[in-house]
């Protein structure tokens, strides 16, 4: 036969004897191997020492009998945080609706926000990859979820500023 001849089949065939055994000798998988005994109060206090810890501040939503925003209203209705141990993950969400006939681009390259802390220090976005930006347009009211990047501990409060517009939001402790 003259498909023997060829090194591919051969290789083929090596690969497939290869993969047959390797799926053989795998065994059951319903059988458990214990490798280690481990302390189960240990193992609790491990999890609680490098869990995150999430806090979150519920601002309270305009009722039906508040007057609803002015063209370009923009107003904070969540902030979130998440511990990490080098730093805070806040995330914002923002609702309200831009001027007439324009759009804001949420962006961490945006001019049209700007994120600072209670001192002065500039808030970084959070890195998102794949993620479109965040925008608001002017035809109705959207909600803007953005995630920021915060080292200092020390800050209370962030001050946002989005187009011309400033707003302030505590920082769940």
């Amino acid at each position: 036969m003259a498909i023997f001849k060829r090194f591919e089949i051969w290789l083929l065939l090596v690969l497939m004897v290869a993969a047959v055994w390797f799926a053989m000798r795998a065994g059951d998988p319903n059988e458990v191997e214990i490798i280690a005994e481990v302390d189960p109060e240990q193992l609790i206090e491990s999890r609680e020492n490098s869990a995150s810890v999430t806090q979150t501040v519920e601002i309270p939503t305009a009722k039906e009998s508040d007057p609803q925003p002015v063209d370009g209203g923009i107003r904070i209705e969540k902030v979130e945080v998440t511990q990490t141990k080098q730093g805070r993950v806040i995330d914002l969400t923002l609702l309200g609706r831009a001027k007439e006939g324009e759009m804001i681009t949420l962006s961490g390259d945006s001019d049209d926000i700007l994120v600072e802390t209670d001192t002065g220090e500039r808030v970084e976005p959070f890195f998102l990859p794949f993620s479109e930006p965040a925008t608001l347009e002017s035809g109705e009211e959207s909600l803007a979820k953005l995630q920021y990047w915060l080292k200092d501990e020390n800050a209370n409060s962030l001050v946002v500023t989005v187009s011309d517009q400033t707003l302030h939001a505590e920082i769940p402790k």
